[in-house]
């Protein structure tokens, strides 16, 4: 691969993108998987995140085609590229914090609203 390749992240998504779909159509073509609900939990599976990762990679390839269909938009949309490759730090410290205040609340074995409002007086 070349390096002018490699460094366009259209290229990348596009390969996500590929990646997921395949993924998805043969855990939906999978009879071992056809006719299951959702788990016990309230969190996704598996197959639930590959679907979730399979609609983010094309959003992100709907991007790319805006990108082709007018001087505007592509405009729009490398600006967008600078800012979040000006940002990336940030954004990774800012996804951390995040995660962690979000996982803060879930516990093994109890659901979240129990968990979060246990501390509280009823």
């Amino acid at each position: 691969m070349s390096v002018a390749w490699r460094s366009d992240p259209f290229n990348w998504v596009d390969v996500g993108s590929c990646i997921c779909c395949w993924l998805t159509f043969g855990v939906l073509g999978s009879s071992a998987t056809l006719g299951r609900g959702r788990g016990g939990g309230g969190g996704g599976g598996p197959r639930e995140l590959l679907f979730v990762a399979t609609v983010f990679f094309l959003g992100l390839k709907f991007l790319g085609f805006a990108k082709g269909m007018g001087i505007k938009l592509a405009t729009f949309i490398i600006l967008l590229q600078e800012i979040i490759g000006q940002t990336q730090t940030y954004i990774f410290v800012f996804a951390v914090i995040i995660s962690l205040f979000s996982l803060m609340c879930v516990r093994p074995g109890r659901s979240l609203a129990s968990t979060c409002w246990s501390c509280y007086p009823q």
